[in-house]
């Protein structure tokens, strides 16, 4: 009987018709993308080389993908939301084949600067913060420092050009992770609500991973390598630590969120600040609480 239940098919799925159509149009997507690369063409927009019946098909994955979030949620979803979200931020790494924007290829110029020991002084601009007068490489250094280490790191290890590693490198790391984060980041924080089913909190895990890829910043972040997408990345984990040291608070998840907090802010400042922001309220009405708790005296 083992050997029987062993050997015996899988029972395919009411919605398989459906996902073997998503997965033909997920290789014309890509196919249709990479195939309109024009590197060595003077192009104003991505547009002007990508067909216009791409765009059927990118809606038609949306439609997809969101009917199966609807009617059928699954972990096997998830994987369509990566693949639709790599899909999405191609269409510039993917026609351009080079670093695009001014950003993105100062970035690169500093990072040859690095591997050629040339690299520029700081400068010694200074900002004002209320009564306080710092360096503005305070501000600005740390919040490439990470994004600049990475990619160093990778041209040694993959030996890859600079310029076509800060073409691609982000682009994978940020349609990869960010999907998952934010699916890891709403499960999380929806088990700390006992009114949400397990169904209910899968569901709409699954849609907080899908719908913020329809929002421009979130293609920006994963189409152009800078290090604000980086550093999003960086404070998505430093969130759901957060959340996770709400619930079960310990001396190793305080630890982590010490450590995450300084990785932020050599990962981009203002994640850095937007993280302070969240955790100085937190510890604030915990001191407060635990300033408020009667003083029990003991009679001896």
């Amino acid at each position: 009987q083992r050997c029987v239940s062993f050997l015996k098919r899988p029972t395919l799925p009411a919605y398989t018709p459906l996902y073997i159509v998503g997965a033909l149009l997920f290789v014309i997507g890509f196919a249709t993308l990479l195939l309109s690369g024009a590197p060595s063409t003077y192009i104003q927009t991505p547009w002007e080389a990508i067909p216009s019946d791409y765009l059927f098909v990118f809606t038609a994955l949306a439609f997809i993908i969101l009917a199966g979030i609807f009617f059928r949620p699954s972990r096997f979803l998830l994987y369509g939301v990566v693949l639709f979200t790599l899909l999405q931020h191609l269409y510039i790494p993917g026609v351009y084949r080079l670093p695009y924007g001014g950003d993105t290829w100062r970035h690169s110029a500093e990072v040859i600067k690095i591997e050629n020991g040339t690299l520029d002084e700081v400068d010694h601009d200074t900002v004002s913060l209320g009564f306080f007068t710092i360096p503005g490489s305070v501000l600005t250094t740390p919040s490439y420092g990470a994004f600049w280490a990475i990619t160093f790191f990778l041209y040694k290890v993959l030996a890859i050009e600079i310029l076509s590693l800060n073409t691609w490198w982000l682009y994978i790391l940020f349609s990869v992770m960010a999907p998952f984060l934010i699916y890891t980041l709403t499960k999380v924080t929806l088990a700390s609500f006992t009114s949400f089913r397990d169904k209910e909190a899968f569901f709409v895990s699954l849609m907080a991973s899908f719908l913020p890829s329809l929002f421009f910043p979130m293609q920006a972040y994963g189409a152009v390598s800078l290090p604000v997408g980086l550093g999003f990345c960086f404070f998505l984990v430093f969130l759901i630590t957060v959340v996770v040291a709400l619930r079960q608070p310990t001396k190793a998840t305080l630890a982590l969120l010490i450590i995450e907090l300084i990785a932020l802010f050599f990962s981009y400042v203002v994640y850095f600040l937007a993280a302070l922001m969240v955790l100085l309220p937190i510890v604030g009405m915990r001191v407060s609480r635990n300033l408020k708790r009667p003083i029990v005296q003991h009679a001896y």
